[in-house]
């Protein structure tokens, strides 16, 4: 199956109490189903996620992307480009980390389907402060993928670029209160 030709023009803006597993994209949130592949798609514009909750569940994750925000299969990208500007700050206690991206989120593959090429990203991402109250790596953020949990298993990466910037600009406090402890580590790339 191929997602041909489709693109996103606009703002996504979630400013509210998120207690639950909450994946952003802006093309697809969540994707749970078999392979398919996505060619020639794009996004444009912008997404703010802020979460003002201070309850006592925890979320199960939080992944937010330019294109997907949380790929639970295989998904193959061809010729897709992002240019959404990416806010992310608030609360967020989480059993997992924050995996943000300027093309996925996070990507969970696990077989040799799909490959990632001719993919760009040109759109900013911004972390502000960030209240983790884990023990869990606090974030990971890159310019095309935040987390690719199996790389091996993509059979190709070819022609990955990333123009846009990344901002840490506020505090990671650690599950104790303390910024930037060290059980809550954070990755950075400017991939992935």
């Amino acid at each position: 199956n191929t997602f041909k030709n489709c693109s996103y023009s606009g703002n996504i803006k979630m400013n509210g109490s998120f207690a639950a597993r909450t994946t952003v994209g802006g093309l697809v949130g969540y994707n749970s189903a078999n392979y398919f592949n996505m060619e020639n798609c794009h996004s444009s514009g912008s997404i703010t996620f802020v979460n003002n909750y201070t309850g006592t569940e925890v979320n199960n994750f939080i992944g937010i992307g330019g294109i997907i925000g949380y790929d639970g299969q295989e998904i193959g990208y061809t010729s897709c480009s992002n240019s959404m500007d990416i806010s992310v700050s608030g609360f967020c206690k989480a059993t997992n980390p924050l995996w943000v991206g300027g093309i996925v989120g996070y990507d969970s593959r696990n077989n040799t389907k799909g490959s990632v090429m001719n993919v760009k990203n040109s759109g900013n991402i911004t972390i502000g402060s960030i209240d983790r109250k884990t023990t869990v790596n606090a974030l990971q953020v890159g310019g095309i993928g935040g987390y690719i949990k199996n790389s091996a298993a993509i059979t190709g990466y070819e022609n990955l670029v990333n123009t846009g910037d990344i901002f840490l600009e506020g505090e990671i406090v650690g599950f104790d209160g303390v910024v930037s402890d060290v059980a809550t580590p954070s990755y950075v790339g400017g991939i992935f």
